[in-house]
């Protein structure tokens, strides 16, 4: 026998946040607005599927499609492309996610120092016996 966790969730009356329109959902964007970005995403990954060493600017230019709408979706991970651009903590040129190798590295290592620096100073809450 499985056992599934399911989190509940609940749509609540929200502004879209790229045509401003008021509607109920979970989303952060209106039924409309997904529809047109999923119709924009297709085209962006055909035209990668034909031109896979296409740049972002290229990609927009061919597709119609915003710069930063590609961008998105390649540091999101969901395009996988060889478009270059910078990360966003040091500025070094990366071709997925929002931080290099080294930055990922070093922010794991400070989220560790700090994690420990909190188990020290605990004052008794939630302390290892």
């Amino acid at each position: 026998m499985f056992s599934v966790a399911v989190r509940a969730v609940t749509a609540s009356f929200r502004t879209c946040e790229q045509c401003g329109k008021v509607f109920l959902g979970v989303r952060k964007i209106c039924d409309a607005c997904f529809a047109k970005e999923e119709q924009e995403f297709e085209l962006v990954s055909d035209y990668l599927r034909d031109h896979p060493n296409a740049q972002a600017k290229e990609v927009s230019d061919e597709t119609g499609v915003e710069v930063a709408h590609v961008m998105k979706w390649v540091k999101e991970g969901r395009l996988i492309a060889r478009i270059n651009y910078a990360c966003e903590r040091c500025g070094a040129t990366i071709h997925g996610g929002r931080y290099c190798a080294e930055c990922t590295a070093e922010l794991g290592r400070d989220l560790q120092k700090t994690k420990a620096a909190l188990l020290r100073s605990n004052d008794g809450y939630y302390s290892k016996r």
